[in-house]
């Protein structure tokens, strides 16, 4: 697999959709918390039911193997890491209930999780005020990067601006210099297209953004603006069954991947996409090429762990998950307390600028030894910002096979420019 790394100035932007998880009461959760005890106690909060728990499924066993690791090597701060798991579940108010459990009753410390960029978005003044510091694996959404949260959240996933960089950097590697982005008329697709049209230009390429309608049947018309002046490549922002119409009409419109590059967000890697294409045509996603937040590991040794843990399970996104635990693990450590705001201080620096290694049982040596670290996480290099998101994220790009498999991806690696 080649690699491929860019730099590129960037900032979490506005935009994605936000719903609020309850009529929350976050005052009474901070204020009932007791759990500054100089022990740490780990919230799993992820979906173990529901549409989620199958990525769910993977991430709770990276969370038990990463746990069980780090209480082989002796604990935190030489005291056993204990772990209360909640299931965050597919509907925002049985999500909420799962974390009022954690905080209140369970009285945790640090949490990993939501898995859901949604429930994510909901919950960050609850966690702010709760002052429970909170790691997502796969929460992308831009608004996340924002500091309504007080710093008490971050992810160890990309952010969904570097994900739009990803995408122009692929459709631009084509070669070609007309090209058409189609994309939801919602927060999501409006702040997605904003970032892809300001890294066109700080490419000096040009880009048609033609938005479309996600609550109609048809899309001819946008899918005929999007094809004019021959454009040479077209990328479609969207997800589920509406991506897949919008994919249909680009066939029906002589278009089909075959004969254009066609490119598409994370959304739309789904092993039924041909299916939803055209049910008469299952391999109707033939071509089609994706760019998608790496689900693979970049560590081999963890994925080698993982195989043992989790003998036959899916590795998807798991890395993601890992890191968080060791990342909170390691800013308890660096800490010497469970405080939440010695935690949250540490964050940054046990993540970048110091020396680096892998895994807790290395990183909790070196700070014994006085020194500062640099976390390699299992899913990368972290190099947590200001912000809470990493400073650089991996993305597959794809195409899927005759069969609607995904043939072997390239990686391409974006890299937050700090200045």
């Amino acid at each position: 697999m080649a690699a491929l790394i860019i730099t590129a100035a960037c900032s979490a932007g506005n935009g994605a959709a936000t719903t609020t998880v309850a009529p929350a009461s976050p005052d009474t959760v901070a204020s009932n918390r007791r759990n500054v005890d100089g022990r740490i106690r780990l919230g799993v909060w992820l979906p173990s039911s529901g549409i989620g728990a199958t990525l769910g499924t993977p991430l709770l066993a990276a969370v038990e193997l990463a746990v069980r690791e780090i209480n082989e090597a002796g604990g935190i701060n030489g005291e056993l890491l204990d772990v209360a798991i909640a299931d965050e579940g597919s509907d925002p108010a049985t999500a909420y209930q799962a974390l009022t459990e954690l905080l209140e009753s369970d009285q945790v410390d640090v949490i990993v999780g939501p898995a859901s960029s949604r429930i994510a978005l909901g919950a960050l003044d609850v966690l702010a005020e709760a002052r429970a510091v909170t790691c997502s694996p796969t929460s992308a959404a831009y608004d996340l990067g924002e500091r309504r949260d007080d710093g008490y959240f971050v992810r160890t996933i990309g952010s969904e601006a570097l994900e739009a960089m990803a995408l122009t950097k692929a459709m631009i590697e084509e070669g070609t210099t007309r090209f058409s982005v189609l994309f939801p008329e919602d927060d999501y697709g409006f702040a997605f297209a904003d970032q892809v049209q300001r890294e066109f230009r700080r490419l000096r390429q040009e880009v048609r953004l033609v938005p479309y309608d996600p609550t109609q049947e048809q899309f001819n018309g946008p899918v005929e603006l999007a094809l004019a002046d021959e454009v040479e490549a077209v990328g479609v922002v969207g997800s589920g069954a509406v991506g897949a119409r919008v994919l249909r009409a680009l066939a029906l419109q002589d278009a089909p991947p075959e004969r254009l590059p066609t490119f598409v967000t994370h959304g739309l890697r789904r092993d039924d996409l041909g299916e939803l294409i055209d049910p008469r045509q299952p391999t109707a996603s033939a071509g089609i090429r994706v760019v998608a937040p790496m689900a693979r590991p970049m560590d081999p040794k963890f994925e080698a762990a993982f195989a043992v843990a989790a003998p036959g399970g899916r590795v998807a996104y798991a890395a993601y998950a890992y890191d968080c635990v060791n990342l909170l693990a390691l800013a308890a450590q660096a800490a010497g307390s469970d405080d939440a705001e010695g935690i949250r201080a540490q964050l940054t620096a046990v993540s970048s600028g110091g020396s680096r290694c892998r895994g807790f049982a290395d990183c909790a040596r070196l700070l014994e030894q006085g020194r500062n670290i640099d976390l390699e996480g299992a899913s990368g290099d972290l190099e947590l910002q200001d912000d809470g998101d990493v400073g650089e994220a991996t993305y597959e790009v794809f195409a899927f096979d005759e069969e609607g498999k995904e043939e072997p991806p390239e990686l391409v690696t974006i890299r937050v420019d700090s200045d």
